[in-house]
């Protein structure tokens, strides 16, 4: 994007602009760009250049916002000041410039003082005499002289064929109210005014336009413009033209219009540049409570890596359709099946944790009712391989070291039935 101003000289302004994200049509919101120092810089009448004094901050505009560049008094000291916004990698927004060219100081682009009620004029330059020097400080003139004929007093009216005005002739006051209206315009000034080129489209579709009366030579020559229906079934609609082909006068435009073109009226509007979607159709999303999100089709392709390494996804509360690649942290909802890799993983851990880990027996104390397989097993293999001693009354199974009693359970004999009751904690 590339526009200019009028800003006063060596005086502290704001500059109001858009800012375009990269890749997209729409205009950059606070939530897309944090500017930083090096991403705004500024160049007076040409030198060196050097980073803006005060970032830009975004100024929240229903759906879009504007961004306001305040520029200091030094920075607007000069003829020409060029600020450019380039956000170092990775990019979020569009390189883009405006320049400013300066008025009041006889250092400035244009040394008149444009911001007077009333700019000041040479009368001697215009009478050839001071001004007060006649009476009620007016100059005398003979419209005869203009108009070449008496002037009739009946109609009070006067054919003057103007050349130029003197600065400041044309003015709020000297306009009558409604002086200048539809009426005393021609129908094709409003068109003529605001658009690039208008016509008749001879035919197209919902998404090119043929009319014979595009003459331009240069392959799309349009591009970056907007197309703008003025009558029939898409009368208000307004597209992007994406391709010129000036072999065949056709434009082609994005997104498609809701009927196909035929002969219909339009207007091509000028458009700054700005960054497009990579598959047309494709928008940054904006909810009703105007929050940002982001189509993930439109990040580097649908089909590319998307690379999060600086982004915390606090929850996904939606499905996870498949992962295809590695999960280092925690999965606390249900997987609906695992692939081949997946499962070779999780076996393979399985044997790991069966073939390869040890665990320590367990100590000293009461085996419990509902304890782990793990401790299940532990206490068979203890009760296996550790010393084990018995006597008329006492059943005592040792620790590691055959000396500290771990386990005990009582005995007895009847002579007719042997006992031993649960096994409980030693010593």
């Amino acid at each position: 994007m590339s526009a200019a101003f009028w800003r006063k000289y060596a005086t502290a302004t704001h500059v109001y602009v858009p800012v375009i994200k990269r890749n997209v049509v729409d205009f950059a919101v606070g939530a897309d760009w944090t500017p930083a120092a090096g991403d705004v810089r500024v160049s007076i009448d040409g030198a060196a250049s050097a980073n803006i004094a005060t970032l830009p901050t975004a100024i929240s505009m229903g759906n879009t916002a504007m961004w306001d560049f305040s520029l200091s008094t030094g920075e607007t000291t000069g003829k020409k000041i060029m600020v450019t916004v380039a956000d170092a990698t990775t990019k979020v927004v569009e390189d883009q410039m405006f320049l400013i060219e300066t008025y009041g100081n006889a250092s400035a682009e244009y040394p008149p003082d444009f911001s007077l009620a009333n700019l000041p004029a040479n009368v001697v330059q215009i009478d050839g005499a001071a001004n007060g020097t006649h009476a009620s400080g007016l100059f005398p003139a003979d419209v005869r002289q203009i108009v070449g004929a008496a002037v009739s007093t009946t109609t009070a009216q006067l054919g003057v064929n103007t050349v130029s005005l003197s600065a400041g002739a044309i003015t709020a006051t000297a306009i009558a109210t409604d002086a200048i209206g539809s009426a005393q315009l021609a129908t094709s000034a409003a068109t003529e005014i605001r658009s690039l080129a208008s016509g008749t489209a001879d035919s197209g579709t919902t998404t090119t336009m043929v009319d014979a009366a595009l003459t331009q030579a240069d392959t799309d020559y349009w591009v970056g413009q907007l197309l703008v229906f003025t009558s029939g079934n898409i009368a208000g609609q307004a597209r992007i033209i994406t391709a010129f082909n000036p072999a065949t006068d056709t434009v082609t435009f994005t997104p498609a219009t809701t009927q196909a073109v035929a002969t219909q009226n339009y207007e091509i509007w000028p458009l700054s540049d700005f960054l497009r979607p990579t598959v047309a159709g494709r928008t940054l999303d904006v909810t009703t409570t105007e929050e940002a999100g982001i189509d993930w089709a439109n990040i580097g392709g649908p089909g590319s890596t998307q690379n999060l390494s600086s982004t915390t996804v606090a929850a996904v509360s939606g499905a996870v359709g498949s992962v295809t690649g590695n999960v280092s942290g925690n999965v606390t909802g249900s997987i609906g099946s695992l692939a081949a890799q997946a499962k070779t993983d999780v076996n393979n851990e399985v044997l790991d944790t069966l073939t390869v880990d040890t665990y320590s027996e367990p100590g000293q104390g009461s085996p419990g009712v509902n304890i782990s397989l793990k401790d299940k097993i532990g206490y068979l293999y203890k009760f296996l391989r550790n010393k084990i001693t018995q006597d008329a009354t006492t059943l005592r199974v040792f620790a590691d070291d055959t000396t500290t009693v771990d386990q005990k359970a009582t005995v007895s004999d009847d002579g007719t039935t042997y006992t031993r009751n649960e096994i409980a904690t030693g010593p």
